[in-house]
This record gives C-alpha cells, structure tokens and sequence, in this order.
C-alpha cells in the first residue's frame, strides 16, 4: 500500500510539473505573438506596468473573459490592442471611463497619476474584460519566470522522473515460473541422479586396496 501511494504522488508530482512547464511555454509563446491564449473564453495575462494601480499591480497575473465591443460597458476594464505608437500595438488593460460619438472607447488607468490615454480604442480592438486578480498564480508564475526558479522546477522535475521511472529500469526481471514440461524434465534428472548414485560401487579404500595386492 505504501508504495502504491508513492508511486501515485510521483506520478501526480510529474504530472503537475509538466502540466507547469508547458503552461509556462504556451504563455511565453503567447506573449511573444502579442496575443492572450484563450481556453473556454478565458485566459490569463500578466500585467507588466503599474498603470493600473492599486487594482491591479506590476507582476499580476490576471484572468480576462473574452466578449465583443457591444458587451463594453463604462465602468469595465478591458483588455485591447492600444494605437499608441509608444506601445507599438501591443495589449493594454485600462479602465473604460466613456464612450465617444464615433463609438470608440476612452479609457484610463486606475493609477492616480495616470492621465486619461490619448489614443480611443477602437471598437475592433476590444479583446476582452477584466475578471479577477490570481495572487497565487501570481506568486507562482513569477517565479517560474525567474532563472533560478526555473533551474529549480527542472531539477524538481528530472529528480521525480528518476525516483518514478529508475526502479522500474534498474529492477531485474523475475524468471518466468518453469513450465509442466520442465518440472516434468528436472523430476527425472533427480530420479536418474539418485538411482545412479545407488548403483554405482562405493570407492575402493587405501587399506581394501592393500589387502587385494597381498
């Protein structure tokens, strides 16, 4: 039983790690193409600037809900793609603070000293509305994105690998069970042996030897 369990929470333990390691890379790599990786109409961002402070801090992970420029109410924090030549279209979540004639959005960040943006968010533009905050993904997530806590769940990773995957490797194949055939085979070889073993004279001894040459 013991060692079901533990078998059980290495497996579960490298589960755990890759399902870490490839949520990490679908991130990056979601980053990298300046887009949110959508599951079910929902993803996770990280939020890089303090713009949106005290609602939402530098180095939080948030979860967005995907909708459409007609679910945008004021009031709402949406996540878009910006016009602003000194983000270079990349995505930015600010607060929608009104709605212009044209049906572009003026929005603005939570941070005290930011100043309503300059550039209206199209109405195309809009991906999607701010959910909630994940502190403990977060906490996660930030050190997974730091060297040294990589180094670390790689090495977390190989090691639970090893203690799952080297008994198993390292462990000798038990011979099969010998067939009827060969318990059959061996039974006789015995009762050969044994009947040899009475048939055959006894060895002659030093003092027989010496009786017979006189």
């Amino acid at each position: 039983m013991k060692k079901t369990l533990k078998r059980l929470f290495s497996a579960l333990g490298v589960v755990l790690v890759v399902l870490l390691t490839v949520l990490v890379l679908l991130l990056f790599v979601a980053r990298m193409q300046n887009r949110p990786l959508f599951l079910a109409r929902r993803a996770l961002l990280r939020i890089s600037t303090d713009s949106m402070s005290p609602t939402i801090e530098a180095g939080d992970y948030i979860r967005v809900e995907k909708i459409t420029a007609d679910d945008v109410r004021v009031g709402d924090v949406i996540t878009f793609y910006s016009d602003d030549p000194a983000l270079g279209g990349s995505l930015n979540t600010h607060r929608v603070i009104g709605l212009n004639a044209d049906g572009t959005f003026e929005t603005k960040g939570d941070n005290p000293l930011a100043g309503v943006d300059y550039y209206p968010v199209r109405r195309e533009a809009v991906v999607a509305r701010y959910a909630r905050t994940c502190p403990v993904i977060s906490r996660v997530m930030n050190f997974l994105r730091d060297g040294a806590g990589l180094i670390v769940v790689l090495l977390c990773f190989v090691m639970m690998v090893a203690n799952y995957l080297l008994p198993r490797v390292l462990k000798k194949k038990a011979p099969p069970p010998p067939t009827r055939e060969e318990q059959i085979a061996a039974a006789v070889e015995r009762e050969i042996a044994r009947l040899k073993a009475e048939n055959d004279p006894p060895p002659a001894r030093d003092g027989d030897r010496g009786d017979q040459n006189l």
